[in-house]
């Protein structure tokens, strides 16, 4: 092999080698998972006691909208230094029929579950209160115009406002 042609082959060896590396430190960053329901209940005894709403994220396999989503918005807020300022995120399948406790202490799948909160699209992310019941309008789809962290915000202040006084409120009548 010509010594210049040898040279091309170490630089581009370096190269892949250096490309790879940097994928592989990506890719290990960039591939949060969410908790999946698994006791709704449970949940949202934690997220009264925290004074926080539950963050459920319905999602559908290989929606590339809901990994932006989950990287983009969800995942940087599961990270968070503080553990009191993280949310209770939790993730559903919209065609998954993987079981979870229902708020009543019953079973439903993850399908039903999603049935029963009418989320027909993914990615849909609702608030919910201590009783299960939505705090905020649910954010529907995906960040196609940029301003999906202004939405997201947006709904979870409302939501965090609401299951505050609705704590207020429990407090009061103790």
């Amino acid at each position: 092999m010509h010594p210049v042609q040898s040279a091309w082959c170490a630089i581009l060896f370096g190269f892949a080698c250096f490309a790879a590396a940097i994928n592989s430190s990506f890719a290990a960053d960039h591939h949060f998972s969410i908790p999946l329901a698994t006791d709704l209940r449970q949940d949202v005894v934690q997220a009264q006691h925290e004074g926080k709403p539950v963050i459920v994220f319905f999602t559908m396999p290989d929606c590339s909208y809901c990994h932006v989503i989950r990287q983009n918005y969800l995942a940087p807020l599961l990270k968070a230094a503080d553990r009191n300022a993280r949310p209770i995120i939790r993730e559903v399948d919209l065609t998954s029929l993987q079981s979870l406790l229902r708020l009543d202490g019953e079973r439903m799948t993850h399908k039903a579950l999603s049935t029963s909160y009418h989320i027909r699209f993914a990615p849909t992310v609702i608030f919910l209160g201590a009783q299960g019941q939505q705090l905020a309008e649910p954010l529907v789809g995906g960040d196609t115009a940029g301003m999906y962290g202004a939405y997201f915000d947006q709904r979870l202040s409302t939501a965090s406002q609401k299951m505050a006084a609705q704590i207020r409120t429990q407090v009061k009548e103790q």
